[in-house]
């Protein structure tokens, strides 16, 4: 019987070749040139900061226990306990990177005390900066910088009267009793152990899950709010292929990542790291049979129950610009196998304001930083189905592409704080023919200023400027980008020209990239690749 790792056989139990020993360790240099390890110093100041917090909840909590008239005893004993998830906790931070933290209560400690008492502990702290807390988000979250260290801290509070050190979150019963948006709290600490508990070995997923998170911030695909991926998404794609080559080198696993992707068939065959389960706690899960689950267009579930869909964001623009990337990506690496490219040719990024001629920009306006950033957390999370996917809807528009970074305090001679997103559209040949070149941009974005305008907690400072244009008339902050991007390219080239020779494998072990699987997986991957998005590089 051969092992098996996931909902299907592996593809193959062949190990790695010589030649990809050797792209892997050339993959792992260009990583490490490119800043994707952290430096140790840095892991140690993480490791200090989550020690203070947690040391920060427990007194917390006895202290909350306390005025509430507990007996000292009870509070003493009632615990608390910060748990890390995400690119931390799968090891794949950079120095750069925040952490995300889940702060686990016993029931006698709300997460409306958290919200009104522990916040203010927060801000009496000296090494706390940038704090925004937002209580009525879906999963009520707090943003903080702590001696530098960007944290994000979701709280639950579970129907326990005490959190002990040694309390893991990995049973099914700690959620007993919750409800659908307290389980979605415990899910990115769930799911992160999880993923880690279903590969075949955690050193090439890492190397590789480091490659492809810099893919896709590099190529502006990254960025959930935008109908891109986020971090759980990428990890249980890459931990996906890690089960379908379990022995194969990072080259050769991150080959196979754009080779099965780029035709794989997603709202058929949803991506899978184990097989359905129900724990019987009445929780909602994704279900293919429910109108709204049906619709998902690019379905990857998180393995931990409730098992729920990671990439809800996926647009119609955005999974053909997905498809396209996964495309470009097979092409490079095959190069690189070639000896024709290097690994940072993968990394380049694209011309975003040279793929489309028309824009919005989108400016949103505050008094304060921390107005700010409360007033651009809102912009951001209506973005995309308020105004993304109305003009894919409505206007039959071939492309919406949201530019996944802001620019900050940009606008000339303006004194309040400042933020401006950039969504690129790309008209139908016909739509323009038919409407004889003119399309009346002003109304969906009418109704979407008239959406932000009408949020019960926006104050008067808050404003939105939203303006059609043209790329000509783009402004001097992003021509000087573009300015910048050329000369960087140019550089690039050379750099690129000289890494391709010293990396190709020499004839005696050259690589040869692994053929596309001859039978299906998870049933079917789609009959053929989805068109490729134009102009793309």
């Amino acid at each position: 019987m051969s092992l098996q790792w996931g909902v299907t056989p592996p593809l193959t139990l062949d190990t790695a070749t010589e030649g990809e020993k050797a792209l892997s360790r050339a993959l792992r240099e260009e990583l490490v040139a490119r800043g994707q390890f952290e430096p140790e110093a840095h892991a140690r100041l993480r490791q200090k900061v989550i020690g203070k917090l947690n040391k920060m909840v427990k007194d917390w909590v006895k202290e909350t226990l306390l005025a509430k008239k507990q007996p000292p005893s009870v509070a003493a004993s009632a615990g608390g306990k910060i748990f890390a998830y995400g690119s931390y906790r799968l090891g794949v931070c950079t120095e750069s990177s925040d952490i995300d933290t889940l702060c686990v209560l016993p029931r006698d400690a709300t997460v409306d005390d958290f919200f009104k008492t522990f916040k203010a502990r927060l801000e009496a702290r000296p090494e706390v900066t940038e704090l925004v807390a937002v209580r009525e988000a879906v999963v009520p979250i707090i943003k903080i910088v702590f001696a530098t260290i960007q944290i994000d801290l979701i709280v639950a509070s579970l129907s326990m009267s005490a959190i002990p050190d040694t309390l893991q979150l990995d049973n099914d019963m700690v959620l007993q009793g919750m409800t659908d948006s307290g389980a979605r709290t415990l899910n990115g600490s769930r799911v992160t152990d999880k993923i880690l508990k279903v590969i075949p070995d955690p050193a090439p997923f890492r190397l590789v899950l480091r490659a492809i998170r810099l893919w896709s911030k590099s190529r502006l695909l990254y960025g959930f709010l935008k109908g891109f991926f986020n971090g759980i998404t990428l990890a249980i794609l890459v931990a996906r292929v890690c089960q379908l080559v379990p022995y194969g080198a990072p080259a050769k696993i991150i080959s196979m990542f754009f080779k099965l992707f780029k035709e794989w068939n997603f709202r058929k065959n949803p991506i899978r790291l184990v097989p359905a389960q129900d724990s019987m706690l009445g929780l909602t899960q994704w279900d293919p049979t429910n109108y709204r689950d049906r619709g998902h267009l690019m379905p990857v579930l998180t393995p931990a129950y409730p098992s729920l869909n990671a990439n809800t964001n996926i647009t119609r623009s955005t999974i053909e610009i997905i498809r396209a990337e996964f495309e470009r990506g097979e092409e490079i690496v095959n190069a690189v196998y070639a000896g024709q490219a290097s690994w940072g040719k993968l990394f380049e990024p694209p011309r975003f304001f040279k793929m489309y001629r028309t824009f919005f920009m989108i400016t949103a306006y505050a008094a304060t930083p921390e107005a700010m950033g409360v007033w651009h957390g809102y912009v951001e999370s209506r973005l995309l189905r308020d105004f993304v996917m109305k003009l894919e809807n409505e206007l039959q528009i071939e492309a919406v592409h949201p530019y996944t970074k802001e620019f900050e305090n940009v606008i000339p001679g303006e004194d309040r704080q400042n933020c401006v997103f950039f969504v690129g559209v790309q008209f139908a040949e016909d739509l323009l023919k038919r409407r004889n070149k003119r399309i009346d941009l002003g109304a969906p974005a009418f109704a979407f200023q008239k959406r932000l305008s009408e949020w019960p907690d926006r104050s008067s400072d808050m404003t939105i400027d939203i303006l059609p244009l043209k790329r000509k008339d783009l402004p001097p902050f992003v021509k000087e980008l573009m300015k910048a991007r050329r000369k960087a390219e140019k550089s690039a080239a050379k750099a690129a020209a000289a890494a391709t020779a010293a990396v190709a494998a020499p004839p005696a072990i050259a690589a040869q990239p692994p053929p596309a699987p001859k039978r299906p997986l998870d049933e079917a991957p789609a009959a053929a690749p989805a068109k490729k998005q134009k102009m793309l590089e």
